[in-house]
């Protein structure tokens, strides 16, 4: 009777404990209920919490973050209503010309303009965003402007708002889409299976970059997977990618707009033709991608050349290199000098950042750096191009170890994050499901997460805490936790509204709206 009592106990607990979880993350409550759920699930579940759970960072991560997301589609749904039927005249007066394949772009009406355009707060708010370099010299402050649009909520509140919501006016840089029945046909400027894509000139002279296609295409890249590395980057507070929404481009938007670039490339229309054939809804009549804002910095690619002594891939050294790097890992410590703490953290963190997405493929070919506007020196690494990304098996580079566990050297805040969600019964996971869903209604593709993906993720970070784990049991938190000498928390003071304020102000615009 007792092992029968005591079965019944466990169910119950955790049916009690699934309910809870539902009620925060399944669930839309007011703003009032959201917190005193919130407070409910934290107690059900402090059991799971180790000695780096932080309630702060737990409520940026697990109720802050979802909610810009959804204020953000919840605001944008005019909008993203008129990308479907096209940012271009009426239907009616489409009607009237359907002899002339293609239509003018007219400006958008006031009722459709951003929600940026028509505050003056908003608007002077994303312009101090977009020009901040109060702190560049990073030998004055641990705080530089590289990290301003990503790290300040705000800030990466309206960079999405702008994505969803401003109509596109040009395009150029255009690249079809060759998947491997294509490649004898391929044109002059494409290279082998890839997936396309298009620079884009938005209204107001924000660039963007336009990512169609998913693996169906065959070429191993979809803009799915960019757009959730874009969220594992906020949440974990990595802060290096740039913003990223999904985007569906009409047919007709997409011949007017290849009809504007014909100047500068005659075989646009081509290559527009390529996506909308590859990569577009059935019939043809648009496509949906990722589009990933554009960096107010210069931005660098490291020559190949410089990979293997700056920010090599650990996994893909022979012995010898593992070595040669330990002897110059294992010589940082908090007194290090900055340069030689900014070397080895920019190298830690780009691996923790590309085991939790699930592939290291950027230190192969793909490493971009900030450039500082007034020295052309390089700052710190930028995320761009995660399509490659996933979650079906272990990263490769970890499979059988990584070096990273005898280096024992981490960043520390970004570390005691990955330690926390290590040990929470809200996971990483739970979090990307709860955005997955908020997108569900928008988006023509997806799902955008899956469980097999949460599983796939915990996996992940779980092989992150325990080698930092293992190195602190070792070695101690003094030696194996260096603080980031490029802070980028969103968690710092940027002398605003309080965290939490900001974001019960955006459940209060999302209830208005729905």
């Amino acid at each position: 009777r007792r092992l029968w009592f005591l079965l019944g106990f466990v169910i119950l607990s955790v049916l009690a404990l699934n309910w809870m979880l539902y009620s925060v993350f399944y669930t839309s409550p007011t703003s009032e209920t959201k917190h005193r759920n919130w407070a409910e699930v934290e107690a059900g579940l402090s059991k799971f919490h180790n000695k780096y759970y932080d309630q702060d960072e737990m409520y940026f991560m697990a109720v802050g973050w979802p909610t810009l997301v959804e204020a953000t589609e919840k605001l944008s749904q005019v909008h993203v209503k008129k990308a479907e039927e096209g940012w271009l005249v009426s239907q009616e007066q489409h009607k009237v010309s359907e002899s002339s394949p293609h239509r003018a772009i007219e400006n958008v009406a006031a009722s459709h303009a951003s929600i940026i355009d028509s505050s003056y707060i908003w608007k002077h708010y994303w312009e101090d965003c977009w020009s901040d370099r109060d702190s560049l010299n990073h030998t004055a402050s641990p705080r530089v402007s590289y990290f301003r649009l990503s790290a300040d909520p705000v800030c990466t509140f309206l960079w999405m708002i702008k994505l969803r919501q401003e109509p596109i006016e040009n395009i150029d840089r255009v690249l079809a889409v060759v998947t491997r029945a294509d490649e004898k046909l391929m044109g002059k400027e494409d290279k082998p299976q890839q997936n396309g894509g298009m620079r884009t000139n938005l209204r107001s002279g924000l660039h963007a970059y336009w990512k169609p296609c998913t693996e169906a295409s065959g070429n191993g890249e979809s803009y799915l997977p960019e757009i959730v590395a874009f969220h594992i980057d906020r949440i974990v507070q990595f802060n290096r990618a740039p913003a990223v929404v999904p985007r569906y481009i009409a047919a007709d938007d997409f011949y007017e707009l290849a009809d504007r670039a014909k100047e500068q490339d005659d075989d646009v229309e081509r290559k527009v033709n390529s996506i909308l054939r590859n990569c577009g809804r059935e019939n043809e009549v648009g496509a949906e991608g990722s589009f990933v804002g554009w960096s107010p910095f210069g931005v660098e690619l490291l020559r190949n050349s410089l990979r293997k002594t700056i920010t090599p891939r650990i996994g893909e050294l022979s012995q010898a290199e593992i070595t040669r790097l330990g002897e110059r890992m294992e010589a940082i410590n908090r007194n290090s000098r900055p340069e030689d703490i900014e070397w080895a953290m920019e190298l830690v963190t780009g691996h923790m950042f590309g085991i939790l997405v699930g592939t290291l493929s950027r230190f192969r070919h793909n490493q971009h750096f900030f450039l500082n506007p007034e020295t052309f020196k390089r700052g710190p690494m930028i995320y761009i191009d995660n399509d490659r990304s996933q979650w079906g098996h272990m990263p490769h580079d970890i499979a059988k170890g990584n070096a990273l566990q005898q280096y024992c050297r981490f960043p520390e805040k970004l570390s005691k994050r990955i330690l926390m969600l290590s040990s929470t019964g809200i996971t990483l996971g739970d979090i990307l499901m709860k955005i997955s869903d908020i997108y569900s209604d928008s988006m023509k593709e997806g799902p955008l997460f899956t469980l097999s993906m949460r599983k796939q993720l915990q996996r992940n970070i779980n092989w992150l805490a325990k080698s930092i784990y293992d190195c602190i049991k070792l070695h101690g938190e003094e030696v194996v936790l260096i603080p980031e000498h490029w802070e980028s928390s969103s968690y710092d003071n940027f002398n605003l509204m309080g965290k939490t304020t900001f974001f019960e102000f955006l459940q209060t615009l999302s209830d208005l709206e729905s």
